[in-house]
């Protein structure tokens, strides 16, 4: 029953690996959304400077043009620099992704290796549970119901379920009143809660 309640736990391990990839990527599409901001911002800086340097419209003399040329070489190198820093911050995040990929496929055969060996132990329990089942069924009734009697109804409830229904109420007959009472609730119970559709 555990191993079988550990298998619900599998996908969330996933979802919450999902969930971590999506915020370190929206982080990510952040950083470069703020650089791609700030780039603009620059241009839109070099275009008023440029704009205020220009008090002529028309540059009539060499200082003139030397000094545009000097503020457009000053912003010239500043981009540089930015696109460099972007083109880091992209390799950056393309060594992060590929790292995270690694890491989903890492993740993926540990799931199936945990799929695998969860289901040969579900195997062996069934199988364990259906052997001891057999004994009970062909155990004497009255030293079967003994130790029906001795277990808790929960438990017991479920190889009564697994037996043949002629091996069972023998035993049935055997219990106590309120030790058969109590299993036959639980066995008419179990299944109750369970969704019809």
């Amino acid at each position: 029953m555990r191993a079988k309640k550990n298998l619900n736990r599998v996908p969330r391990r996933r979802i919450l690996v999902l969930v971590a990839i999506l915020l370190a990527s929206s982080g990510g599409l952040r950083t470069l959304n703020g650089a791609s901001a700030a780039f603009a911002l620059q241009i839109d800086l070099i275009n008023e400077k440029v704009e205020g340097d220009k008090r002529d419209p028309h540059c009539n003399n060499e200082e003139d043009i030397s000094r545009v040329l000097d503020v457009l070489q000053r912003r010239q190198e500043e981009l540089d620099v930015r696109e460099g820093s972007v083109e880091y911050r992209a390799k950056t995040l393309e060594v992060i992704e590929r790292e995270i990929e690694i890491n989903l496929s890492a993740l993926a055969e540990a799931e199936d290796s945990l799929v695998s060996v969860l289901a040969l132990a579900d195997g062996a329990a069934e199988r364990d549970v259906e052997r001891l089942t057999r004994v009970y069924e062909r155990m004497k009734p009255e030293q079967a119901s003994l130790i029906f009697e001795a277990m808790d109804p929960v438990f017991s409830s479920g190889f009564l379920a697994r037996m043949r229904p002629e091996a069972a109420a023998p035993i049935m007959a055997q219990l106590s009143p309120n030790a058969a009472y109590a299993l036959s609730a639980y066995l008419v119970g179990r299944n109750l809660n369970v969704p019809k559709d």
